[in-house]
């Protein structure tokens, strides 16, 4: 275990332990990471999560201030504008030179499934962006926050433009489907885009994996890596993950 080397994770807490910050502790703990977990969300069933109270959620927050040296913070889904504009309030009083501040953006679940309403998705670019080292979305997310349609990769790559204008370091912008018949992340740091293509199985392995990403991603942040190795690690890990589970027997 590196203690020298915490991460802070904010998100949605699972009972069963199939999402959010439950898996994004047994990600990090894996990769030689401490966690410590504050629950912005609680998952209630399938298709149910509802926020925690924004003052409880501030109180969580107010005791990991109290722990000293971790430099590294990852958010995930947080549940609503109310628990968005806490964290965000929280962190711009907080000296954030040299803190690795991973969103995930988890404005949605796929088309069609949105998590977050239009207020909550504006607070999110307005506030949360500007704090991030590194913003990770999806096609449909991706859509939402640059307020255009992505279907294709001149599309994601003109997103990832529009996302880096709200302030975030580095924009990644994943496809969670085929995109003119690749399976690709857009990397974007305000100067020019890489494209990182990958081998996937589903647009199922993407989006149930996300937690296990960004989490790999925040994980080799604290490790002293920069964005883009510590993205490429995170995708080699997924890709790792999706090629076991093609070969576990049924």
């Amino acid at each position: 275990m590196n203690h020298g080397a915490g991460i802070l994770t904010i998100g949605e807490f699972d009972p069963r332990g199939q999402s959010g910050v439950m898996i994004d502790r047994s990600t990090l703990l894996g990769l030689g990471i401490d966690p410590v977990v504050v629950a912005g969300s609680i998952k209630l069933s399938e298709s149910e999560t509802t926020p925690i109270a924004a003052e409880s959620l501030d109180k969580q927050l107010q005791g990991y201030a109290r722990f000293p040296g971790s430099r590294n913070i990852k958010t995930g889904r947080l549940g609503g504008r109310e628990n968005i504009e806490t964290v965000s309030s929280f962190f711009e009083d907080q000296q954030m030179d040299g803190v690795n501040f991973l969103v995930d953006a988890c404005v949605d679940g796929g088309p069609d499934r949105p998590w977050l309403t239009g207020s909550a998705v504006s607070l999110l670019r307005m506030r949360l962006l500007p704090l991030a080292t590194v913003v990770i979305t999806y096609l449909s997310e991706a859509a939402r926050l640059a307020g255009a349609e992505v279907t294709d990769i001149t599309q994601m790559k003109e997103a990832a433009e529009a996302i880096h204008i709200f302030g975030p370091g580095v924009v990644v912008v994943r496809a969670d489907m085929l995109v003119d018949d690749e399976w690709i992340d857009i990397y974007f740091d305000g100067r020019e885009h890489q494209f990182l293509f990958r081998k996937t199985g589903a647009h199922e392995d993407v989006r149930e994996g996300r937690d296990i990403f960004a989490s790999a991603v925040a994980a080799h942040l604290a490790q002293g890596r920069d964005v883009l190795d510590a993205v490429k690690l995170a995708q080699n890990m997924e890709t790792s993950r999706s090629t076991m589970q093609q070969e576990r027997p049924a």
